[in-house]
């Protein structure tokens, strides 16, 4: 992984390096690309991210700010022993199933199934 060996690598530099990986984040983007599905079954966009969301540990999709608060975080000097991690900031979707569950949960509520 490109975290671990570059925590490796630069580490006796005293050069910290870690990642974060975000879940599923309210965004315009991500608007834009679950938007035509839920019109598929019949749903306002809010309406389908309700439904995606009953299917995440959290309940709930990710704010940018979340994101911003964690990177903010790892970059101060209270993660200053932290290094070669890879944060998941996701709602707990890795230890989930959510695109499947999220595809059953919608086209229950489509009607559909």
């Amino acid at each position: 992984m490109p975290t671990t060996q570059t925590a490796l690598d630069y580490g006796s530099k005293n050069i910290r390096c870690k990642a974060v990986c975000p879940g599923g984040i309210k965004t315009a983007m991500v608007e834009k690309e679950f938007g035509p599905f839920g019109k598929m079954l019949g749903m306002e966009p809010e309406e389908y991210f309700k439904v995606i969301s009953e299917s995440l540990p959290l309940k709930r999709f990710g704010e940018p700010s979340e994101i911003a608060g964690m990177c903010a975080f790892l970059a101060s000097d209270d993660a200053s022993f932290t290094t070669g991690a890879a944060m998941l900031v996701d709602a707990g979707t890795a230890i989930v199933d959510v695109v499947g569950a999220s595809i059953s949960a919608s086209l229950r509520e489509g009607g559909i199934g």
